[in-house]
């Protein structure tokens, strides 16, 4: 699932207002040279304003209802999120959540930081969590439902800490190994194949899929490169590397531990 969600809070900026700050911005590269050396020579402080000129106007500065890929150049310097990842490699970091685990396959619990407020001074916490992730899967405008389509229910335990309950395990990694064992292959025909082995039953979608596949090029797991398919249109292909067998082996053998345990419990 999408763990990097965007969170907000509602605030009255008019699209003049909008517009005004990015003009004031713009006009700031008419400023002398000389007068930012003199600007830049002080020590680093705290506080002040930034203001930003960006090329294109954003259809919304909400993250949940936004439907334009620009507008993330935008909402990344204006919204925290719950975990973070270092560009390089994909790897998840402490956002807003300081840390976290899966105490079973269907269960994430993020333990949150405190002391963090939003800019109208309401104190960010687990409700607050709780609102944003029902908000985007209840809101008939939302654009980042389907990236969170394994999610069933936020749980807020305390102030610090909610549990995302999950529909299904994180399947994610396993399949996309299982599937490149067969042979190279490119993003949609992978969404497409999921659907179809699970009968529709998991439905991924591009934002959920790529950041899988960053994450285990980064790890040696997977190969990628482009080429021409048949209808000449040109595709990024992925392939299995000698890592991503060595990590298949493993995901297998616990899924398999996992899969008789169940079939013991449940009587199958």
């Amino acid at each position: 699932m999408a763990t990097d969600q965007r969170f907000e809070r509602q605030s009255a900026i008019s699209r003049r207002a909008f517009l005004k700050s990015s003009a004031a911005a713009g006009a700031v590269s008419a400023v002398p040279a000389a007068a930012w050396a003199a600007e830049d020579s002080g020590s680093p402080r705290k506080g002040g304003i930034l203001r930003v000129a960006h090329t294109n106007n954003p259809s919304s500065l909400d993250p949940t209802t936004g439907r334009g890929g620009s507008e993330h150049t935008i909402l990344w310097g204006i919204f925290d999120t719950l975990i973070g990842f270092e560009p390089k490699t994909v790897t998840a970091v402490p956002g807003l959540a300081r840390a976290w685990n899966y105490p079973d396959p269907q269960t994430l619990v993020l333990d949150l930081e405190t002391g963090v407020v939003f800019h109208d001074g309401t104190t960010f916490d687990g409700a607050a969590v709780k609102a944003n992730f029902d908000r985007m899967l209840s809101n008939p405008r939302s654009t980042v439902k389907a990236d969170i389509d394994s999610l069933a229910s936020v749980e807020v335990v305390n102030p610090a800490r909610v549990a995302l309950h999950l529909k299904y395990p994180d399947s994610a990694m396993p399949l996309i190994l299982s599937l490149l064992e067969e042979g190279e292959s490119y993003g949609y025909a992978i969404i497409r194949r999921v659907r179809e082995l699970s009968g529709g039953g998991i439905a991924w979608t591009d934002g959920m899929l790529y950041p899988v596949l960053h994450r285990l090029e980064a790890q040696d797991c997977i190969s990628s490169r482009w080429r021409e398919a048949e209808n000449g249109r040109k595709r990024k292909y992925y392939a299995l590397k000698r890592q991503g067998h060595k990590a298949l082996q493993e995901q297998r053998e616990q899924w398999l531990i996992v899969h008789g345990s169940l079939a013991k419990l449940w009587g199958v």
